[in-house]
């Protein structure tokens, strides 16, 4: 009898397991269509055009440095049930997420900024790959991404268009009122660690000096020379970003007596976020 009860739990236990092994994979979109992103602004951009209506998943999650995040197995397997994928010239992309897309569609919406609008360039001469904190630059991938969106599902066009609209009326408010909060303030120059602010600076009339020298931490020469500039123009904040360590901005903000604040360039609340950096940059001049 208890080696009956036995044998009829131990094959009740594998029917189970065997069942489950075959239900199939949870539909990560729930029946939508699926769009992949590379950072969080992008997602919002979607997300605005796209309401409720498709599902948006960004493949370099909040906290990680768009220059070297490696998607690990389960997440290029949630990127694999993606129909349309927007790429935005960052690093990673082309290391480690483009080569394994296979045959997902993928819109370059840096190669269409491009076309509009010119890419700047550190000294190095390296292109700079910030281009979704520029206002400008959002207004064109936000266009891109709207006609994609529509070819992908034509029968909301009239949605997707209106939504879009709304976002971009949001982009020329945001714009409008940056350029207010920071007029006059084209004499005081921003000090940040890592370079991303260059298109934001240039679209209101800023100067940004960066202590990294190409995408690595500074020379000593260099960094004295920024020093010697930050003194001179009397600099009272280095401005850094969470995902990117680096003891040598504590070392500067010490010897020129100046304080380090956090900003955030990878923000999914992009209209929010933008106002505060741009709140930050004319507190700090």
């Amino acid at each position: 009898m208890l080696l009956r009860r036995f044998l009829t739990g131990f094959l009740a236990l594998i029917l189970a397991m065997t069942v489950a092994g075959c239900e199939p994979e949870p539909d990560p979109g729930g029946g939508k269509k699926i769009i992949a992103v590379s950072i969080p602004p992008q997602k919002a951009f979607a997300t605005a055009i796209c309401g409720d209506e498709m599902q948006v998943i960004t493949v370099i999650p909040p906290g990680n440095s768009p220059a070297n995040y490696e998607p690990d197995a389960r997440e290029m397997q949630l990127l694999s049930k993606a129909d349309l994928y927007f790429s935005i010239g960052v690093a990673a992309e082309s290391a480690f997420i483009l080569p394994r897309l296979g045959s997902i569609q993928v819109v370059d919406l840096a190669a269409r900024v491009a076309r509009e609008l010119p890419d700047r360039h550190f000294a190095s001469g390296s292109r700079d790959p910030h281009i979704w904190l520029s206002v400008a630059r959002a207004r064109v991938m936000v266009r891109a991404m709207l006609e994609a969106i529509t070819k992908l599902d034509p029968g909301r066009a009239d949605v997707y268009a209106a939504n879009a609209q709304v976002f971009l009326d949001e982009l020329d408010l945001l714009e409008q009122d940056m350029r207010a909060l920071l007029s006059g303030r084209a004499d005081h120059p921003i000090v940040v660690y890592h370079p991303s602010y260059g298109y934001l600076a240039d679209e209101l009339g800023l100067e940004m000096w960066a202590l990294e020298e190409n995408g690595k931490e500074a020379t000593p020469q260099h960094l004295q020379a920024v020093i010697d500039r930050a003194r001179q123009a009397e600099i009272q904040v280095i401005f850094c970003q969470a995902e990117i360590d680096s003891r040598q901005s504590a070392a500067f903000a010490e010897e020129i007596g100046a304080g380090i604040q956090i900003l955030d360039p990878l923000s999914e609340d992009y209209i929010a976020n933008m106002r505060a950096i741009a709140k930050a940059f004319a507190d700090a001049s």
